[in-house]
Parts: structure tokens; sequence; C-alpha cells
């Protein structure tokens, strides 16, 4: 019981970390200027919209792992991990290609102000970089799921999402605005891969 209950709070506060960071970061783009934020708003929905399909390749590498760990068979786990490493490799590329495609074509349905415009097309390379970054990670976010450690993934989440949120904070009120801000969620992909790299490499 203790043991399920470790897990379900370190699970818990790397959630609740990530709303409490989400939140944050939109009320600082908010207060940059209306026209940013209106960008703003869809190049969130196109995140979270090709995100969504992220986590279905990482839930999929998860589950392998954990059925490996369960039965502690080290043959299975290096195969789970050879075809996984091989599947995030590829959509990663194809993957960021898709969000490009959906970006544009949500674009033209919703902006048409050519102020507007502007911004988005500003914004939209330091986008596709934090995709692709995310997707190239998804095989280290997943061994450490599967493997249970839960405790780095909270304690992770609060690190890059407060350097996040102090390096935003900053460039919000500098020329940079909204590029700025958005240059804070590309630094937070990177640190998120490579801290995940780090443990899912000590882990297996």
């Amino acid at each position: 019981m203790r043991k399920i209950f470790e897990l379900f709070k370190w699970n818990f506060v790397e959630r609740l970390v990530s709303r409490i960071d989400n939140f944050i970061f939109n009320i600082l783009v908010s207060r940059i200027g209306e026209n940013e934020y209106a960008v703003h708003v869809i190049l969130i929905q196109i995140r979270d919209i090709v995100e969504s399909f992220i986590q279905g390749f990482g839930d999929g590498i998860t589950i392998s792992v954990g059925i490996a760990s369960g039965k502690k068979d080290e043959l299975y786990m290096k195969q789970v991990r050879k075809v996984s490493k091989t599947i995030i490799n590829i959509s990663s590329i194809i993957v960021s290609i898709i969000t490009c495609i959906i970006a544009f074509v949500i674009m033209k349905i919703s902006l048409n102000e050519e102020n507007l415009k502007v911004i988005f097309y500003q914004v939209l390379p330091i986008l596709l970089l934090g995709i692709y970054t995310v997707m190239s990670a998804t095989y280290y976010y997943a061994i450490i799921r599967g493997l249970r450690d839960f405790k780095f993934l909270a304690i992770r989440n609060f690190v890059s999402s407060l350097i996040k949120i102090i390096v935003a904070t900053i460039l919000a009120y500098t020329p940079l605005g909204i590029i700025g801000v958005w240059i804070s969620y590309l630094i937070y992909c990177i640190l998120q891969k490579y801290m995940s790299k780090s443990r899912a490499n000590q882990l297996i």
C-alpha cells in the first residue's frame, strides 16, 4: 500500500507542476499584448494536438517496458528498447513535418490579419524545434515511466518548469516579447530531454 501511495504521490506532483507551469506561461503571454496572445493560443492548440499524438507513442513504449520489467526478461527489454528507439527516430521527423502542415492549415483558417501572421511565422520555428525535441525524447520519458520512477519525473518537471518560468519572465519584458517566451519553452524541452536521457541510461 505504501509503495502504491508513493507512486500516486509523485505522479500527482509531476502533473500538478505541469499544469501550474502552463498556467503561468499563458499569463505571461497575455500581458505582452492582445495580438501576441491570439497567436499564442493558436500555437498552444497546435502543440497540444501534436503532443497528444506523441503521448500515444510514449504509452505504447511505457507498457512494453513495464511488461519486460515485470517479467525481468532482459532479452525482451533489449528488443523493446531497440525497436522503440528506431520508431521514435523515424517518427520525430515525420511528426515535425505533420506539425508544420497542421500549423499552416490552422493559420490559414484562423488568422486573417497580416500582423498576426508575422507573429505566427516568427514563433512557429521555435514550436517545431520544441515538438521535434519532445518527440525524440519520448523514448527516454517512456523508459522512466515504464520503470515507475515517478519521483524523478516530478523533480525533473519542477526544475525544468522553474527555469522555463524564470527565463520566460525575463525575456517577456525584453524586445523579444512572445519570441522570448517561446524560447523558454524550447529550453524547457531540451532540459527535459537531456535530464531524462541521463536518468534512463542509469536505469537501464
